[in-house]
């Protein structure tokens, strides 16, 4: 199947570069904020759990609780079980204060998530997800109707490129007439002005 035509009209770079600097304050967040509080609950980080804790931590929560009931499992006292449950389950609610304070402190910058990448137990914003920044700063023209104007108009450009060959005089646009809707020349034009470069 031919890939349907489309034009890069503009890249907003002010905003790429806006962007991408939130994204990497995020990364920075997450490294200083949330990371060491996952380590301390024994799990290791990866995207997965770093959503997961940024939005319910029921993942994460099914996992600590997986380790502590293996842990739990090699004694036999039910006394010391419940005990160790008991300062388990602590500990995991004491964290979870942490992750509603991540959630809520980058609240509106969510979307940055998907950009970021967990390597070696620390978030960066990788190359990948630099390139869909910007990407989603691109804008194109995808509709055919929309290409075809987009052609023309570069083509009208062009030739008044050609014609004014670099020397654009003031009031430019009144080398040109209306007429039933249509451009058509302005039969006052001059063009000893135009080639003068401003000069009658």
């Amino acid at each position: 199947m031919k890939n349907k035509e489309r034009i890069l009209l503009k890249e907003d770079e002010i905003l790429q570069e806006k962007r991408i600097d939130e994204a990497k304050e995020v990364a920075l967040y997450i490294n200083e904020k949330v990371i060491p509080q996952i380590l301390e609950l024994g799990i290791q980080p990866s995207n997965e759990v770093i959503i997961d804790v940024l939005k319910e931590a029921r993942i994460t929560t099914e996992l600590y609780n997986e380790m502590v009931e293996k842990d739990i499992s090699k004694f036999d006292s039910r006394a010391v079980k419940s005990n160790l449950r008991a300062k388990a389950n602590k500990v995991l609610e004491n964290t979870k204060v942490y992750f509603e304070r991540a959630k809520y402190d980058i609240r509106g910058q969510n979307q940055y998530l998907r950009y970021l990448d967990i390597q070696d137990g620390v978030c960066i914003l990788s190359e990948e997800g630099i390139e869909s920044i910007k990407e989603g700063c691109r804008y194109y023209l995808e509709s055919e109707d929309e290409i075809r104007a987009y052609k023309a108009h570069k083509k009208v450009v062009e030739a008044l490129n050609e014609f004014f060959n670099g020397r654009i005089p003031m009031l430019w646009q009144t080398l040109f007439d209306v007429k039933n809707g249509e451009f058509i020349i302005n039969p006052n034009a001059n063009y000893k002005y135009i080639l003068g470069n401003g000069s009658n």
